[in-house]
């Protein structure tokens, strides 16, 4: 993103199945986080369990639902970005 957005260096996009699960991935992020003395900005979705948005200024993470994430399309929106897979990671 940084080559094409000056308010953020990274979109995270991820997946979840089910509400809770949305709510269980930005817990860990932000628990994990908040460890290494890392607090969010901003968080925003948390209400209503669709798409959390969770702000870190240069990295935006966004939990989706997956009818939710294809409704808004954000791979689209922002499709000239780099794309950066990163492979599935456990808490194992």
């Amino acid at each position: 993103m940084r080559q094409i957005s000056q308010f953020a260096h990274y979109l995270v996009l991820i997946n979840g199945q089910v509400e809770q699960h949305l709510k269980a991935i930005a817990n860990h992020i932000s628990d994990t986080l908040k460890e290494d003395g890392i607090r969010p900005h901003h968080t925003e979705g948390l209400d209503n369990l669709q798409w959390i948005l969770i702000d870190y200024l240069n990295v935006l993470v966004n939990i989706f639902m997956p009818e939710v994430r294809h409704f808004y399309d954000l791979e689209a929106l922002w499709g000239e970005g780099e794309k950066v897979e990163l492979p599935f990671v456990t808490g194992d």
